[in-house]
């Protein structure tokens, strides 16, 4: 009787203490999880910036090309024949 009341115990002991592994285990997978989470979000936000047109513009001033201040305009002068479908203006 003694010896099965020794192992019941050994064996109570031996599962509380998995228990209690598996508790720490799955605190450490949380910590490790929300710092993904937060990496990511950085990386997001790192991935927009870089992105974004004002970081592209700075990135062509910091290479030396100048900034183009004015816009190119063309003009096409054009037959008013042409410009109306191929209906002539009297």
């Amino acid at each position: 009787m003694a010896g099965l009341i020794c192992i019941a115990g050994v064996v109570y002991i031996s599962q509380i203490n998995r228990l209690a592994t598996m508790g720490y285990e799955i605190k450490s997978k949380e910590k490790q999880m929300l710092a993904l989470q937060e990496e990511n979000e950085r990386l997001e936000i790192e991935a927009a910036n870089l992105k974004s047109a004002y970081r592209f513009e700075s990135d062509i001033l910091a290479e030396g090309l100048k900034k183009d201040l004015e816009p190119a305009v063309i003009e096409i002068e054009t037959d008013p024949a042409v410009a109306l479908a191929g209906k002539t203006i009297n």
